[in-house]
């Protein structure tokens, strides 16, 4: 492993109480690196196996609705989803507009693609704006996290998510109205 990578890992660990790294450690999904340099934190921290083991027990007994207490209630979600949708409608009217009155868009119309540009930009970007809140999510007092690290959502994710809610538009709304609350984006 690098030295970067590895002092990434160490500056990320650090941070994180022992419960948070142990529950990291128990999920199973670390790759080979990460796992070292966890197990070197939790041994920094003096947590010994007996422990370990007891905080994991004390984890896994979590019920399923404790762990879902950070998801913002699916009414502020939709609101806020569609406080952005109307804003992004607006932008692109506003920029078909302004691209009509051009006098060289009179001859070529691709610049309406513009529109569609500003319209899907404002979208996949949305989630990854400071503190993971565009206006509706701030409106509304709540933010886009990531599932595993409770870390704001990071551009890459914020394509990710937007982009499968456009491509599987209905299908993801009924996966947050479901038991899990959570849609297909949030897994990224």
């Amino acid at each position: 492993m690098s030295d970067g990578m590895t002092h990434h890992f160490q500056q990320l660990y650090a941070s994180m109480d022992k419960e948070e790294l142990i529950d990291l450690q128990r999920r199973g999904t670390l790759r080979p690196e990460a796992e070292v340099v966890l197990s070197s934190e939790l041994d920094k921290l003096c947590v010994t196996a007996i422990q370990r083991v007891a905080i994991e027990t004390e984890l896994k007994a979590t019920s399923y609705e404790e762990q879902l207490k950070h998801l913002a209630p699916i009414g502020s979600r939709i609101i806020a989803r569609l406080i952005d949708l109307g804003i992004c409608l607006a932008i692109a009217v506003l920029v078909g507009f302004i691209v009509l009155k051009l006098p060289v868009a009179a001859n070529h119309p691709e610049w309406l693609l513009l529109m569609s540009i500003s319209f899907f930009g404002y979208l996949l970007f949305a989630d990854c704006m400071p503190g993971g809140q565009i206006f509706g999510k701030k409106w509304n007092e709540i933010a886009v996290v990531d599932k595993k690290t409770h870390a704001h959502c990071t551009c890459t994710q914020s394509i990710g998510r937007n982009f499968l809610l456009a491509m599987f538009g209905i299908i993801d709304i009924a996966l947050v109205l479901g038991h899990q609350g959570h849609r297909i984006g949030d897994h990224l």
